[in-house]
C-alpha cells in the first residue's frame, strides 16, 4: 500500500496539472503548482497515517506516541490550504476575471471553513459539525449554483474538469468520513442525534 499511495501522491497532481495546463493553453500559474504539491502532501500524509508512520515508545504495556508525521502532515497541509492556497487562488482569478468575484469568494470561504472544521475533527475540538455545515451549505448551496450559472456556454473541456473537482471533493468527504466513523444511515443519524 505504501508504494501504490507513494505513486499516486505523485501521479495525481500531475494528472491534475497537465489537464490543467491544457485547459489554460499551456500559462499555468504558480498556484496551480502550488496546489498541486499540498494535494502530493495531502495523499502522503493519508497513506503514511495508515501506516502510523512516527515515534513511540513502549513503556510497559502502553503505547505512547512521542512524535507522529502524519497529523502534524495532515494539519500543515490544512493550514496551507486555508490560509494560504485559496486566499491566493481567489486572488488570482480575481485579477483574470473582475466579475465572478462575489462568487470566487463564497466558494473560496466555503472550501476553507470545510478544511478548518476537518482540522477540528481530527483534533476532536468541541462541534467541528456546525462549521462543516456552514461550509458545505457555502460551497454546495452558493458557489455551485453560481458557477453553474457561469459556466453555460463555455467550451466541454472546462465542464469536465470542473465535474472531475466535485467528484474529487466527494470522495475526499467521503473517505474522510470513513476514517472518523461519520454517521452514514439515517438510523444513525437519527440514534446519535439525541
Amino acid at each position: 500500500m505504501l508504494f501504490s499511495g507513494v505513486m499516486l501522491a505523485i501521479y495525481l497532481p500531475l494528472l491534475l496539472l497537465n489537464k490543467l495546463k491544457n485547459m489554460m493553453d499551456g500559462n499555468l500559474l504558480f498556484v496551480h503548482k502550488f496546489g498541486g504539491i499540498l494535494l502530493g502532501l495531502f495523499i502522503l500524509s493519508v497513506v503514511f497515517k495508515f501506516n502510523l508512520w512516527g515515534f513511540y515508545i513502549y513503556p510497559g504495556d502502553k503505547e505512547i506516541a512521542i512524535f507522529s508525521l502524519p497529523p502534524i502532515a495532515l494539519n500543515i497541509t490544512y493550514y496551507l490550504f486555508s490560509f494560504v492556497f485559496i486566499p491566493w487562488l481567489v486572488y488570482e482569478e480575481y485579477k483574470k476575471n473582475k466579475s465572478g468575484l462575489f462568487k470566487n469568494v463564497i466558494g473560496g470561504l466555503g472550501l476553507s471553513i470545510i478544511s478548518i472544521s476537518l482540522i477540528g475533527f481530527q483534533l476532536h475540538a468541541y462541534h467541528p459539525k456546525p462549521l462543516f455545515t456552514l461550509g458545505n451549505i457555502l460551497f454546495i448551496g452558493i458557489f455551485l449554483p453560481l458557477h453553474i450559472i457561469a459556466l453555460k456556454g463555455k467550451t466541454e473541456e472546462k465542464n469536465r474538469i470542473f465535474q472531475i473537482l466535485i467528484l474529487g471533493y466527494i470522495l475526499i468527504l467521503f473517505t474522510y468520513g470513513i476514517f472518523l466513523k461519520w454517521d452514514v444511515s439515517w438510523h444513525e443519524v437519527l440514534l446519535n442525534s439525541k
